[in-house]
């Protein structure tokens, strides 16, 4: 796990988020990937941390044997994901407050966390 899966952890923990054995931090909007760019200047743009519990949730690895909902956590951000994500958050960011903003991280983390485990990343966040 990278040092900053590390900080998103610590962060949704201190945020009171549970977090169940074996899961893995995901950050909704990728920390380092080029095609991201435009979700993170929307997260920057109200003062949202990229490493905060507001981008995060925990989400079952392949370890996880439990029941324990959620789309299987890969590390990876397909380009499909990350362009799903910048379009959700374009569309909050239309509204022009940071609430809208956080209410998409939110339904986006939903999604995520209530998926089928073997739900395909390309296509997870496509139902708008």
């Amino acid at each position: 796990m990278g040092l900053t899966s590390c900080q998103l952890g610590e962060a949704l923990e201190k945020a009171g988020v549970f977090r169940p054995e074996n899961t893995a931090a995901h950050h909704i909007v990728a920390e380092g990937a080029k095609r991201a760019e435009p979700a993170r200047k929307i997260l920057e743009k109200y003062g949202i941390d990229i490493n905060g519990a507001m981008n995060g949730v925990f989400l079952p690895t392949n370890k996880n044997t439990s029941n324990l909902p959620g789309i299987m956590h890969n590390g990876r951000h397909p380009n499909d994901y990350i362009d799903a994500v910048n379009d959700r958050l374009r569309m909050a960011d239309k509204i022009g407050t940071k609430e809208a903003v956080e209410a998409e991280l939110k339904n986006i983390a939903n999604i995520l966390s209530n998926a089928d485990r073997n739900a395909n990343w390309k296509t997870i966040l496509k139902q708008l």
